[in-house]
């Protein structure tokens, strides 16, 4: 058991700590690897433990694993809330709790234009813009939740969700979603996997990793066409089912849900200014800027889906 503000030698810390000695450059490693969760200075031979640090501190002090450390206690915290051990979210859903973005990016996804005239009078950059950070913040949560999945913290099932278009009154275009079934859905989802791994040339899906954006982009193209020859699936996403083994998660859950959230997504605002993904590197600063503050920020509120939506509704009432 650590006790802080004491000296120790290098093995005395590490009896303490639970820890194997080391030697060289792995006892460096290792003092870095402690670095992450406590405060530690050297004096001399002896080594003093300040403090361990809150989930918060520990995020935003490291340098390395800055997405895991801020988003591993908000999922451990969010999914333990579940009154149940079975919890259910869409990616977008996800990206919008978890802070990587704000109330009005999804919305700016489907009215690229309108949204583009309101935030840069119509410098038309967004569609870069979101097609640069949605692959982006959604690499981010894929890759903690499979860290979790790991180490059986979690189970996750993907599931196949169908949108199909059809008309409804005065010839209004509505989407009906479905979740793709046991009989035909998911066969024929797997059918389409297969036609894109062939047009790549690859036999397992796993290798479908190595494509970049514009190559997987192309491949869910070729999903939804055949889905729209077979099924009338105008497109699909997935939403994602998450099995929750709470015992493994007790020891994890934060009180500080609401500061972690709100300082990760403040690191996300700099990540994605900074960022030459893509074609975000051809995006003016200023403009990058614009669209972090409309669309990422969370405590800024622009209302553009209030904002646009009235807009369209006083058009239609005018014709």
């Amino acid at each position: 058991m650590i006790k802080f503000n004491k000296k120790y030698k290098y093995k005395d810390l590490c009896r303490a700590l639970d820890l194997p000695p080391q030697r060289g450059s792995k006892l460096t490693t290792q003092i870095k690897s402690i670095s992450q969760n406590y405060e530690i200075v050297k004096n001399g031979k002896y080594y003093i433990i300040l403090k361990q640090y809150t989930p918060l501190e520990k995020a935003e002090v490291n340098r390395y694993n800055k997405n895991k450390n801020y988003l591993e206690p908000m999922l451990y915290t969010l999914l333990h809330e579940s009154p149940s051990n079975v919890v259910r979210f869409d990616m977008k859903e996800m990206l919008q709790i978890l802070a990587l973005v704000n109330k009005d990016y999804h919305f700016a996804k489907w009215h690229l234009e309108e949204t583009d005239q309101l935030i840069t009078q119509g410098d038309n950059g967004l569609e870069e813009f979101i097609n640069s950070t949605e692959p982006m913040y959604k690499e981010i949560i894929k890759d903690v939740l499979k860290d979790m999945e790991s180490r059986r913290l979690i189970q996750i099932v993907e599931i196949p969700m169908y949108a199909r278009k059809y008309k409804g009154e005065n010839n209004k275009v509505y989407t009906s979603v479905t979740e793709a079934d046991n009989n035909v859905g998911k066969p024929a989802f797997l059918e389409a996997q297969r036609l894109a791994m062939k047009h790549f040339g690859y036999e397992h899906w796993e290798d479908m990793s190595n494509l970049n954006w514009y190559q997987w982009h192309e491949a869910k193209q070729i999903i939804e066409d055949y889905l729209k020859q077979e099924l009338n699936v105008a497109y699909f996403y997935y939403e994602y089912e998450i099995i929750l083994n709470k015992k493994g998660l007790n020891e994890m859950v934060i009180n500080n849900f609401n500061d972690l959230r709100k300082s990760f997504n403040k690191y996300i605002q700099e990540k994605t200014l900074n960022s030459k993904r893509q074609d975000l590197k051809y995006i003016t600063e200023e403009h990058k800027d614009n669209y972090i503050k409309a669309l990422i920020d969370i405590d800024t509120d622009y209302h553009i889906r209030d904002n646009i939506t009235k807009e369209e509704t006083n058009a239609k009432n005018k014709q």
